[in-house]
């Protein structure tokens, strides 16, 4: 069981009773409770993670009842009872009445009803293996390891939970059984193809290794990483992982990467294999990620030139107006017509509009980051280059939840410049203003407060100097 703090008066309340073919109904009562609610969570987004939360008030007895539409076969869930959570997977139609103790969660949790049959295997899982959202704690330290050592470390751990599913899968409907299996096959895919990077800190005791300074056994890992795309899986959050990191570590262990002379290299590089390789469902989806969430730094017209090809291989893309979504907020961030405010560490107010006149380089980054981390000694570097230039400004945004951790990182790191923390993490006002799903995200405003394009990366960092040079001109 891991803990985890919900902030109760920011969660809406609500009943939407829609869609009744795909209503699930979770209900029951939580003797000895620690809090006056039982919280659901669940990705509703494929392409932007954006989080839905359904919450119930507990009735003096401990009961509650809620009821929320889902439209895929199978759901992932979070259930939250003041800091206890567990995982929960429904199908559309479960109706199921959910019993605890909650001196004593993970032991006493009990599920009857449609769909109790999965819904008590992964209670008992949660209880004997341990919450999904912490498997990745179990393959973390494997990544010190050379790189057999490491493939049969994650081999290991994957056969634990098969053999998990062997051991409690009577009853279960086989769907299921595959889908546990592709869950636990995909999550190993996605962590062969990022071994490369993370060993290479891990070895050399650094946060971030330039791709030159790779040892070349480092990705023998990637090429075990097998081309196994289905328009099935796209449902699978592991699947969808690695898809979004196939064809990025394929071609970083082939030695192409963003550089400062090329700087669509990799992303032209997926597009296209995407295109040709990719069946349809899983291209569709993919190229509409790269567009939403890989294209920070394109220019305007170019993310319009990629849409246009992306809308004739699929015109009918359930992703279209998400792509829109994000065309229009480039262009409007490009305009210089996007302002925001935000309370630096020091209490004060910080407006971007009272930044023209200035170049501001816009940094989204976390504490927990490790690739974030990894950049700051460059970004130093290019501080230290403008050091007597008032007219660059290097805002630093995070979108940590810990406040505590955000001020030790600074601290730790020496996190210069302007510091600020976007409150509601992912989704902050300024992190949802421009549509910021990973970090480290690097934007540059020029003095009229346009956005640039084509940004270098603080590691290329005589790149970036020249890039900011450029926009003071």
């Amino acid at each position: 069981m891991k803990l985890k703090f919900l902030s109760i008066a920011t969660l809406c309340f609500c009943y939407f009773p829609t869609w009744s073919s795909q209503l699930v109904k979770l209900h029951g009562k939580i003797e000895h409770p620690i809090a006056d609610s039982v919280i659901v969570s669940f990705n509703i987004d494929k392409i932007n993670y954006k989080l839905q939360i359904y919450g119930a008030k507990l009735k003096s007895d401990g009961s509650f009842s809620l009821e929320f539409p889902v439209k895929d076969k199978i759901t992932e869930l979070e259930i939250d009872h003041g800091n206890q959570t567990t995982d929960l997977f429904v199908e559309p139609g479960y109706d199921l009445n959910m019993t605890v103790d909650a001196s004593d969660f993970d032991k006493t949790l009990h599920y009857e009803g449609k769909g109790k049959d999965i819904a008590n295997f992964t209670a008992k899982h949660v209880l004997e293996m341990g919450a999904l959202g912490d498997y990745g704690a179990k393959i973390r330290p494997l990544y010190v390891n050379n790189p057999d050592d490491f493939e049969k470390g994650v081999a290991e751990q994957e056969q634990k939970e098969i053999d998990f599913l062997d051991d409690n899968k009577r009853n279960l409907p086989s769907s299921f059984n595959k889908y546990w299996e592709n869950l636990f096959t995909y999550d190993g895919y996605k962590r062969m193809l990022i071994y490369a990077p993370l060993h290479e800190m891990r070895k050399k005791q650094k946060s971030f290794v330039p791709l030159k300074d790779y040892d070349k056994e480092s990705f023998n890992v990637v090429a075990h990483v097998p081309q196994a795309f289905s328009d099935n899986l796209l449902l699978l959050p592991q699947y969808r992982d690695y898809v979004d990191n196939y064809y990025a570590f394929t071609l970083m262990a082939h030695g192409i990467e963003n550089d400062s002379t090329n700087p669509y290299r990799m992303d032209d590089s997926m597009i296209k294999l995407s295109y040709k390789n990719m069946p349809p469902k899983t291209a569709e989806y993919f190229i509409a990620r790269v567009l939403c969430v890989f294209s920070k730094n394109y220019s305007y017209q170019r993310e319009l030139k990629l849409f246009a090809e992306y809308k004739k291989h699929f015109p009918k893309s359930e992703y279209k107006a998400t792509i829109e979504e994000q065309v229009v907020l480039k262009k409007k961030m490009q305009s210089g017509s996007t302002d925001f405010k935000i309370t630096d560490i020091n209490g004060k107010e910080v407006r971007l509009s009272d930044l023209k006149g200035k170049v501001v380089f816009l940094d989204f980054w976390a504490s927990w980051c490790t690739p974030c981390i990894g950049q700051i000694p460059y970004i130093h570097r290019v501080e230290d280059h403008f050091k007597n230039d008032d007219n660059v400004v290097f805002l630093n945004i995070s979108i940590d939840n810990d406040e505590a951790a955000w001020k030790g990182a600074i601290s730790k790191y020496r996190v210069s410049g302007i510091n600020a923390r976007d409150k509601g993490g992912w989704n902050g006002p300024v992190a949802s203003l421009y549509n910021i799903k990973s970090v480290p995200t690097y934007l540059l405003i020029d003095k009229k407060g346009h956005m640039a394009s084509d940004i270098p990366m603080p590691n290329q960092t005589d790149a970036l100097i020249e890039k900011i040079q450029k926009l003071l001109q």
